[in-house]
């Protein structure tokens, strides 16, 4: 940039279009103008430029960046000479320890399976034509409940965790059991044999399990509609009419006379109550959870130190005693029986005190009506057919085994009340209204 200087006179000689101007001077550009490098005057201009060692616009604030540097000779051999020792030596034994970590697990499966007695049952499987039982692989578990996700969790119990799971596009019930014993660790295969052989419409079908993992996994079929506990004590805005509750009875007496009688050998449930009752959407009822049960051949007494069943639907000979039959069922489906009539948990705490429902019923022995769930005590029409399941709990809740019906003869009863009461009340179908 030129300056004139006003106070110097300023002479202009035209020659031939040519003008030449004296007493002039230069201004330092760098003075005036922000350069965040270097800055150079020039005539009439300036230079801003990075500093040395990096490059950039220096008249911009943080444009000017450092050069790359060249790295050593020393360093590319030592660069070098890491990597062809990891090629050559880290990489092979990390291949090796990830070989030898598979061949592990792998042996630690095979083990499990055996210990299980997985190739008994693959025997059996092979000899028996259409046996529809499958050995499922851990993997397969772990795709079909998304590695066992929170989201899929549908029941969590004493003897384990129920998963909700999909394979071959069908909705499976995937049970990861908490603890297992050891005589249940030694019969697991022969006891998944004959569960697997149950044919019932009353009994949930066990399509499976997993025996190459700590402790085994069993696949049931899914049922939609929960357990019976959830429709007693969580759905209280659900009205159940008596017909209702005498279905469910029934069929739950079915399945546990076919357990009793049919089944060879014959299996003592040992933790029936309303949680081990599945409803499907028809309302049919379906007994589960076969944890706790016990193969009794010919129905003989067995002896147990560790008692297993459920508070508040435990025969309290069997307690006393260890002496297990199926008679200690008959007891737990009287208090199942006694829970539809209510509408009242078996046993529960409120605040300090402790309740059990048996204990209830007892208490009200002249006015049973009393403890009876409201919606079907004053049904006056039914009187006959609910005076007649009272009576029935109160046979299958006797002290001795010896003084309880056998199962079949509980069955028979509840099916005559069935016939009863539909011919009092002719329907189409027997469901929830």
């Amino acid at each position: 940039m030129i300056n004139y200087l006003p106070s110097a006179p300023v002479l202009c000689l035209f020659t031939f279009f040519i003008c030449s101007c004296s007493f002039f001077t230069n201004i330092d550009e760098c003075l005036n103008l922000k350069c965040f490098g270097i800055c150079t005057n020039t005539p009439g201009s300036f230079k801003c430029e990075c500093p040395p060692g990096t490059h950039g616009n220096g008249s911009i604030w943080g444009n000017c960046y450092k050069n790359d540097q060249k790295i050593p000779l020393w360093a590319k051999v030592f660069i070098g000479v890491v990597s062809i020792f990891i090629v050559i030596v880290l990489l092979p034994s990390s291949l090796v320890y990830c070989v030898y970590q598979r061949r592990k697990v792998a042996a630690i499966k095979r083990k499990y399976f055996q210990q299980y007695g997985g190739h008994l049952l693959l025997e059996e499987m092979k000899s028996e034509q259409g046996f529809s039982f499958r050995i499922f692989k851990e993997e397969e578990l772990i795709d079909a409940t998304n590695n066992f996700d929170e989201k899929n969790k549908v029941a969590e119990g004493g003897s384990g965790i129920v998963y909700r799971g999909t394979m071959d596009n069908k909705l499976v019930a995937i049970k990861k059991c908490k603890t297992i014993g050891e005589r249940e660790r030694k019969e697991f295969g022969k006891e998944m044999l004959i569960l697997s052989q149950l044919n019932h419409k009353n009994i949930v079908t066990i399509l499976g399990c997993c025996l190459e993992v700590e402790i085994p996994v069993l696949i049931y079929e899914f049922i939609s509609e929960g357990t019976l506990f959830d429709l007693l004590h969580r759905k209280c805005d659900v009205d159940i009419p008596l017909h209702t509750r005498l279905k469910i009875a029934q069929e739950t007496a079915d399945a546990l006379s076919y357990l009793h009688s049919w089944a060879s050998p014959i299996i003592v449930h040992r933790d029936v109550k309303s949680s081990n009752i599945l409803l499907d959407e028809n309302f049919v009822a379906k007994v589960s959870d076969f944890g706790a049960s016990v193969l009794t051949p010919s129905g003989e007494v067995q002896f147990t130190t560790h008692v297993q069943g459920t508070r508040g639907y435990l025969d309290p000979e069997y307690v006393q005693t260890g002496q297990l039959t199926v008679k200690s069922d008959v007891y737990s489906f009287g208090v199942v029986l006694l829970e539809l009539l209510t509408r009242k948990m078996a046993f529960c705490t409120e605040g300090l005190q402790v309740r059990s429902l048996v204990a209830d019923f007892y208490s009200a022995e002249n006015n049973v009506m009393a403890i009876l769930d409201v919606k079907i005590a004053g049904d006056e029409e039914n009187m006959d057919v609910i005076t007649k399941l009272v009576e029935l709990v109160r046979e299958c809740l006797h002290m001795k085994g010896e003084g309880r019906p056998e199962m079949r003869q509980v069955a028979a009863s509840l099916e005559a009340s069935v016939r009863a009461m539909n011919n009092l009340q002719p329907r189409e179908g027997i469901g929830l209204i």
